[in-house]
């Protein structure tokens, strides 16, 4: 049996950005935002086997951390290049309420964590 997966990641700067799994394993550092090489701050691991997306945040959950959203730099450069979205970090807590569960068909489904004893 196989793992398959990836990770959200939060910098300290609010850049989200995602890395394979095995990727964050192979390392012993913590990941670094890709945007403003800051290390990672907090970090949602998601299950990929089998096709499915078990414990990913959506966008429509991210959007709801958002400050500020993306947009093409006009610093007069020769490069065109984007400044990456803004988002406020969440806690641990918020992380869990905004995790679903997406099969292999697409649809989204809540994820609830149980409660120990329950």
């Amino acid at each position: 049996m196989s793992y398959e997966g990836h990770e959200q990641h939060f910098c300290k700067n609010g850049h989200l950005f995602t890395e394979d799994d095995w990727m964050s394993r192979a390392s012993i550092n913590v990941p670094k935002c890709p945007y403003c090489q800051e290390e990672s701050v907090i970090c949602n691991p998601v299950d990929d086997t089998n096709f499915e997306s078990y414990g990913i945040i959506p966008d429509f959950e991210l959007a709801k951390l958002m400050i500020s959203s993306s947009y093409e730099c006009k610093c007069g450069c020769p490069v065109k290049h984007i400044v990456p979205a803004v988002y406020r970090i969440p806690s641990r807590d918020e992380i869990e309420h905004m995790r679903y569960y997406q099969p292999d068909d697409g649809e989204l489904i809540k994820f609830i964590k149980l409660k120990k004893g329950k």
